[in-house]
């Protein structure tokens, strides 16, 4: 029974439990309109805030500790800013404890004017800071806040409307309807020097304005390959390494790759730079890894999969690159590295830097590191004798860099563990040694290949010594095979397994020797070059040969990618699945079929036919160039493609999907010296008449020096005829970087320029007009027209200018950079901000190469989406993808998935649905802008008629399906209208023993997490035909397809079927589109053994281009 006083405690007790649930459901309510996430988040747990810029003015920022409760603690005057981007609608949540004076939070700080919740003891104070000390009083709450108590505040930004809560109790709520401030950062500031404050669990959230990530497609195939390492205990598991893919480790034998960088420092555009890997030979947990620049050996303890840097001891910093490891056989803690000393000094005619080189050793695992040897040029392998750890080796030179000396240094050899070195050179007619091999059994016998940078030092060759390096001969070059390719050695590898096999490689070709050396096989394409089929190779910078099959080998590639080949050198295949280094240039897609995307760059083009989930070369003769610039498709006949070299002026054209060319465009004065290299930029189709089509020309050879070139041709006849079109463009330079055409005037375009700005023309490049007026910089590196209001065109510009808009056709540029960080040294440029980690004082000497090495805001692409085009996205090489809702009047980072800011290049569907980024490094990512339903690739059989089955035979079933929004596919099996519960793969083995004769239909459906799609198959089951004992002896029991042979083939295959009754035989042969490329059988044949021929020709007549076919058997029976 209450008394009077115990029932209003339960009243008041009922009441504060209703008032904090209608808090908690509001708090949550203010959520609810949106998907947030945490974009920053520190509780200083671990000691120290290195996610934060602490600025001191007077004052001192420090980590503290109370109870095991660790927080940022300020004393005085200063600053604290959270490293995050610049967002709009997010919210700010944190403890603080004033121990003395007041603190401001400040939000949506813009620069010129900002929001600020002052908090002291006598409760908070919302303001607007305007800048020169002013501020503006918005509104306030006021209480006793205790000094030495902890409080909790939580600041809401959606919109105009600022709403402040402390200990999750509203407490303001102001809505800006003067001028709003609608974005900025966030930032602790102090300003009494009387000031200490602590501050703890810092937690702010951003509205996600896009519900979606990127998605890494692992390819195409490139990058700075360097090393291939087979682990010696389980062959499965292989590493390779690339920049700036940085360490990839595969399980299952090179077929998939897996990166594995856990404590490797990422460098934004240079992503991880890991040049060598080289296994411990006495323990093959230990693994050693060394970064192109940077000063990084790292070390693993646990087969790759985390790293602990090593570096102690090392001098140089940046102009430091680890080229290989050797260690002590017996003693893992003696380990030796060879390394590159970058300096100063380039060669003007090719580009070369001329280098130094270092061996740095230690003798205790890598915690203390010190100089061995100095010379004239990089030190790459270090070979120890097994059986005398005294006597090592080591190779010097590599192909793509300059000897300080000019003539190289050689082979050196020491024989006191490293204290002293000699170089070994007699017989050796090239010093530039980029691959030296230990024979496995006998340590006196080595192998070296030979050569060095083109023009001086390629003549090179395969060496061998088999007395330790007293003497050395040739055994290997292209003379003593009558070949006239460059004679350029780059990699010998020996089996261990049969030791009279040797393979050696150069950037033209594969060789192998199966006597030792006595003899070799040369392995080419029959244009030129090696590799798999419509890849180019690059250049061959290490190889390993499979230590239990001396047939399989691999080669990592400067350039090409990782590849395998199973039978000894002759033909290969891409082993990259799953990681690339590629650095591309361009891309273009099917704009109604986006699963179709081609992309192209140094490594060539490259297309893909299920959104980037498998990759195939088209660099088919003569479109065989190892640079190139851009790739446009046709958008009304995207079979038609056109693409650029970078170097020699040329335009070449396929009219099916990139497996033939032809030259579309060459004026035959272009190529050669880095003087006179120059490429077509862009390509752009007219979109309202695709027979038009405009080209801009481009010289990049050092920025300072402000490189002239040959400007714009157009063609007016899809390509087959150019004419240049620079009328206006006489005093300018002609170099362009973008082309942009009104989506219905094919003659109104605008030209972005590196030196000159922006030019228009209204007469279809007849004359052309600046329009520069208000343009912020002249070096316009991309532009983009609104298609559904052409008088808006948006600049990206290039060293720091962010983005320009016109609204009235290029009359009048106006700044459209809010949310875009600019970043630019301030000795360089006016406006902008240093970023982290650049000096603001200008270095001596300042070469006109030193422009490419600063992190400026460089818009390298701009896309307006075709549906919505108020939405855009615009590319920025150093910080990723940004993203405007509102014709740019804001822009916010789209960076979710997307492992490298380095976007060079982007392209969207038609329906605005799905992007595509290239970037400078790691191949292309694909962004899924909306959930869409799978795609189908590829079926076998194919659907297109009726597929019949003898009873009592089976047929495998098999669907090659995609999702563009990367999730997991489910199937399930329905055969006449029967769910198949147990299967639940992307095949299907259908048995026919217990179907009865007749009419059936097989169902498979694919589906995703919302959407699915069905194949179908229509099926009749047929009795076989009844023969005599004597006939049946010669006729086979089952319709049979088997394995073409040879296969791979060059030029003719044979493909062998069984028929076990008369029958109407069809065998077509389908390219991996799915397209018929060639019907070889189409007529009635008697049940028995049959065979048919392809000899590499389509139904035209035409050889068709290298690749994966398909063929298939249908054969129909009366009754």
């Amino acid at each position: 029974m209450f008394t009077k006083k115990n029932l209003l405690t339960s009243v008041i007790y009922q009441f504060l439990l209703i008032g904090f649930l209608i808090l908690f459901f509001s708090i949550q309510f203010l959520f609810a309109q949106e998907n947030w996430k945490t974009i920053f988040q520190d509780n200083f747990q671990d000691e120290d805030a290195e996610n934060w810029r602490l600025i001191s003015e007077g004052g001192t920022w420090e980590i503290k500790n109370e109870a095991d409760n660790y927080f940022l603690c300020v004393n005085g005057k200063g600053n604290a800013l959270p490293e995050m981007e610049v967002y709009a609608d997010y919210s700010i949540e944190l403890n603080f404890k004033i121990i003395d004076s007041e603190a401001e939070l400040q939000f949506r700080n813009a620069g010129e004017m900002w929001y600020f919740v002052k908090v002291n003891e006598q409760g908070l104070f919302l303001k607007k800071g305007l800048g020169g000390g002013n501020n503006l009083d918005l509104a306030d709450y006021t209480l006793t806040l205790n000094k030495n108590q902890w409080y909790n505040i939580t600041i809401i930004l959606i919109g105009s409307k600022v709403t402040i809560l402390l200990d999750s109790s509203v407490v303001i709520e102001f809505t800006d309807n003067t001028d709003p401030l609608l974005y900025g950062y966030f930032e602790i500031e102090v300003r009494n020097v009387e000031t200490q404050c602590y501050f703890d669990d810092v937690i702010i959230k951003s509205k996600v304005i896009i519900d979606a990530e990127w998605v890494k497609t692992g390819g195409p195939s490139g990058g700075t390959g360097y090393d291939v390492r087979i682990h010696p205990d389980d062959n499965d598991i292989m590493f390779v390494t690339d920049v700036p893919s940085g360490v990839n480790k595969s399980y299952d034998g090179g077929d998939t790759w897996t990166a594995k960088n856990d404590g490797m420092p990422y460098r934004g555009i240079d992503g991880f730079p890991i040049f060598s890997l080289t296994i411990d030979p006495n323990n093959a947990d230990i693994i050693w890894a060394g970064t192109q620049s940077k000063r990084g050996i790292f070390k693993s303890f646990d087969e790759g999969e985390t790293w602990i840097k090593k570096d102690n001891g090392i001098i140089e910093d940046a102009e430091i690159s680890f080229r290989g490891f050797g260690i002590v056989p017996g003693n893992s803690d003696i380990v030796l590295a060879g390394a590159e000393i970058e300096t100063e000094l380039w060669d003007e005619s090719t580009g070369l830097n001329f280098t130094k080189g270092k061996i740095y050793k230690t003798n205790d695992g890598g915690e203390n590191w010190f100089c061995v040897w100095e010379g004239d040029n990089l030190a790459r392998f270090v070979l120890i004798d097994p059986n005398n750890p005294n006597v090592m080796y080591a190779s010097t030179g590599i192909f793509d860099r300059l000897a300080y000396n000019d003539v190289g240094i050689g082979v050196l050899k020491s024989i006191d563990g490293g204290t002293t070195w000699n170089q070994i050179n007699n017989g050796l007619s090239n010093l530039y040694i980029g691959f030296l091999e230990m024979h496995p059994y006998n340590p006196n016998v080595l192998y070296a290949a030979a050569g060095g940078p083109s023009p001086y030092h390629c003549e090179g060759g395969v060496f061998r010594t088999i007395n330790g390096g007293e003497s050395w001969e040739k055994i290997l070059d292209n003379e003593m095979l009558g070949k006239n390719v460059e004679n350029k050695f780059t990699v010998v590898t020996i089996s261990s397994k049969d030791t009279n096999v040797i393979y050696a490689g150069t950037p033209e070709s594969f060789y192998r020797s199966d006597d030792g050396g006595k003899s070799w096989h040369i392995f080419m394409k029959p244009n030129g070059g090696w590799g798999p089929p419509g890849v180019l190779s690059g250049t061959p910078i290490s190889a390993v040969v499979h230590p239990e099959d001396p047939m399989v080998v691999f080669a990592n590639n400067y350039g090409g990618g990782n590849f395998k080949s199973v039978d000894g050198a002759k033909t290969w295949i891409n082993s990259s699945q799953g990681y690339t280094g590629a650095i591309l240039r361009d891309i273009s897609i099917n704009p109604n079929e986006p699963g179709q995307v081609y992309t192209i760059g140094r490594s060539g083009p490259f297309r893909s036919f299920n959104g980037g989930e498998k990759w195939e070369g088209m660099a088919f003769y003569p479109a065989t160039n190892s640079e190139w610039y851009s790739i446009a498709l046709r958008p009304d006949c995207p079979n038609e493609l056109l693409i650029s070299s970078e170097h020699d002026g040329l335009i070449y054209k396929s009219v099916d999907q990139g497996n033939k060319w032809e030259i579309a465009f060459d004026s035959n004065q272009f190529g050669g010296s880095l003087e006179n290299r120059h490429g077509f930029k862009v390509i752009t189709y007219a979109p309202s008449n695709t027979n038009i089509i405009y080209a801009g020309m481009h010289r990049a050879w050092g920025v300072a020096l402000a490189p002239e070139s040959h400007g714009v041709i157009k063609s007016i006849d899809g390509g087959d005829t150019w004419c240049f079109i620079n009328s206006g463009l006489e005093e300018t330079g002609k170099s362009i970087n973008e082309i942009v055409v009104h989506p219905t005037n094919p003659n109104i375009l605008y030209i972005g320029t590196t030196t000159d700005g922006i030019y228009k023309s209204a007469d279809g490049g007849e004359n052309w007009i600046a329009k520069n007026n208000g343009l912020r910089l002249s070096n316009v590196s991309s532009l983009a027209i609104d298609p559904h209001n052409p008088e808006i065109v948006y600049a990206g510009l290039d060293y720091g200018g962010g983005i320009m808009k016109t609204l009235n056709g290029g009359e009048l540029w106006l700044d459209a950079n809010e949310g875009i960080n600019i970043s630019c040294p301030s000795y360089l440029m006016s406006i902008g901000k240093v970023p982290k980690g650049i000096s603001l004082e200008k270095p001596r000497p300042f070469f006109s190469s030193s422009y490419n090495s600063i992190p400026w805001t460089t818009i390298t692409d701009i896309v307006v989406d075709p549906v919505k085009s108020d939405r855009i996205y615009a590319s920025d090489l150093y910080l990723g993808v940004y993203m405007s809702n509102n014709g740019g009047e804001f822009w916010q980072l789209i960076n979710d998935g997307l492992s490298t800011p380095a976007v060079v290049s982007m392209e969207i569907s038609r329906d605005g649905k799905v992007l595509y980024a290239a970037t400078d490094g790691a191949g292309v990512f694909r962004l899924a802008i909306k959930n869409r339903a799978p795609e189908i690739y590829s079926t076998i059989p194919i659907q297109d008629s009726t597929v019949f089955i003898c009873r009592n035979d089976s047929l495998e079933f098999k669907i090659s399906a995609y999702d563009l929004n990367a999730d997991t596919l489910v199937y399930k099996w329905i055969l006449d209208d029967q769910l198949i519960e147990e299967e639940k793969e992307s095949k299907y083995f259908l048995r026919t023993t217990h179907m009865v004769l007749g009419s059936h239909s097989l169902h498979a459906e694919i589906a995703d997490v919302d959407t699915s799609i069905f194949v179908t198959w229509e099926l009749e089951i047929i009795a076989q035909t009844e023969l005599k004992d004597e006939e049946f002896a010669n006729i086979p029991a089952d319709f049979i397809l088997h394995q073409n042979f040879p296969n791979p083939f060059n030029p003719d295959t044979k493909i062998k079927y069984q028929l076990p009754i008369n029958s109407f035989v069809q065998i077509y042969v389908y390219n991996i589109a799915g397209k018929l490329v060639k019907t070889l059988v189409n007529e009635n044949q008697q049940a028995g053994f049959q065979s048919v021929t392809w000899h590499g020709k389509d139904d035209k007549g035409f050889d068709v281009s290298s690749g994966v076919y398909l063929y298939q058997i249908k054969a129909q029976v009366e009754n």
